[in-house]
Formats: structure tokens, sequence, C-alpha cells
């Protein structure tokens, strides 16, 4: 069914998707049981998932200044501005951030190493100067005080010395971003989209910022084009014939008026 029994609105393809694995997992479940001679939804396609433009994005001023908010006199503050600073420079997701190890940084060369990221597949990212240096103090002066033994390598701890859950990171930023007064969704992802979006706007190939974001299908970074309003609308204002077309208007009006008025029209 693609509608709801209770009043008829379409199912969401999203919704959609849950209920035919439900289906295929228990089917499969059958085959394994022998209960059945094959699995009849195994060849059920999957409904394509829509691609939701971010509808919000950090402009660079409030980018500065949510990875400022943290103080940075304190541990777990330099620990939380290290964290923002590598989700902003490098579009990071939450997962790839919380499975980050010590060796996977190499703050010398500016990068880090992301392994096995969504799709179990690893990539090379860049790490800003500004970052590196959050990241570097972070390494020097407050893990070595948060890590306790045995120490897996996982590089941001909580206060009790171990990786943090998930919903905890995003918790984290959160926080950050109602400090900032910012009355949208998104925390972790927010800044993924920040990131792609300025880089957009800042020259990037499209196609580079793919390779950071490790989206294996460049459909998903186009997305980003469609983000990036503002740098489109000062290439339309340059470019476009019709540019003073307000002025040209008024202009054209009052000749004419005087014309009119000369002629008695």
């Amino acid at each position: 069914a693609t509608r709801t029994k209770k009043d008829g609105r379409p199912i969401s393809q999203v919704t959609q998707g849950g209920q035919i694995v439900a289906v295929r997992q228990f089917f499969i479940w059958l085959t394994r049981q022998r209960l059945i001679l094959y699995n009849p939804a195994a060849d059920v396609p999957m409904p394509k998932r829509p691609r939701a433009l971010p509808m919000y994005i950090l402009t660079a001023d409030q980018a500065d200044r949510i990875t400022s908010l943290p103080d940075a006199t304190t541990d777990l503050g330099i620990r939380d501005r290290a964290m923002l600073e590598l989700l902003y420079s490098s579009g990071l997701r939450r997962a790839e951030l919380h499975s980050l190890k010590v060796g996977d940084v190499v703050l010398d060369q500016g990068i880090a190493r992301i392994k096995r990221g969504k799709g179990q597949k690893d990539r090379v990212v860049p790490i800003g100067a500004r970052a590196c240096e959050w990241v570097s103090r972070y390494l020097r002066e407050v893990r070595p005080r948060l890590c306790v033994a045995p120490d897996d390598g996982t590089l941001f701890l909580t206060t009790q010395g171990r990786a943090f859950h998930l919903n905890r990171l995003t918790q984290i930023v959160r926080g950050y971003l109602d400090r900032l007064g910012w009355k949208h969704r998104g925390a972790c992802h927010l800044m993924r989209h920040t990131f792609a979006t300025h880089m957009l706007e800042g020259g990037a190939d499209i196609r580079h910022i793919q390779a950071m974001l490790g989206h294996e299908d460049l459909s998903s970074t186009q997305i980003y084009t469609q983000v990036s309003v503002k740098k489109l609308k000062e290439v339309h204002e340059r470019a476009h014939p019709a540019k003073d077309g307000r002025a040209k208007s008024a202009r054209v009006h009052r000749e004419l008026g005087a014309f009119d008025r000369k002629h008695e029209i």
C-alpha cells in the first residue's frame, strides 16, 4: 500500500523503503528455515529516496563564531574547539569523527585518513591550518589528561577517557549552535553541509568536493550547487543583460510621460 488506511495520505518513500526491507528480511528468514523454496520479495524494487536540500546553512561568519565558542581556558573547551574546527575544516561525518584514531591525523602534512567511512571505503581529507593547530594543542595538552588505560588510540575522548557515543557528539555540537542562537535543525551534519557549500562558493571544483566528502556518486555532491544560491545570484547580477532593469524601466516611464505631456497624447 502506498497510502495510509487512516486518512488516505501518501506514505513517504522512506517509510515505504522501511516496510519493504522488513518484508524482504522476513522472506529471507523463511527461505533460510526452508519453509519456502525461494524468496518472492528478492526482486521487489526499492523506492528512490528523495534528495532533500539542506534548508539552512551557516554563513562564514556564523561558522567562525561557533568554532570560537568553546572556552579555550579549559580542557573540554580545547577538545570541543578541536572537534568543531575539524568538522568545519574537513566536512567529516559524525561517525567518521567518532572513529578517528590518533594515528589517522597527520598534522605535519595537514591530512586525516578516514578508514572504513560510509560504504566501508577509505579516503584522505585535508585539514586546514587552523584546525591542525587546535587538534595539535588538544593532543599535546588535553588528551594525555583524559586518557585512561588501556588506550585504544581513539582521538577524541570523554571525561571518562572513552570514545563518545554518537548522540553525545550531536548534543555537544547542538549545544554550541543553541548558544549561537541557531533556531534550525542540524548539528554535526550541518557543519558538513556548511563545509561543502563554502568550498563550492569559494571556487572549489565539485569533483574535488566529492572526493573530500566521500560521495560515491557525483549526484550526491551536486545538491550543493542548488544550495549555493548566493553565488548564483552574484553571477546573475554581473552577467544578465537586464541587471539594471528597474532603473531602465523607471527612466523609460519618465521619458514616455514627458513625451505624452509634450504631444498631449
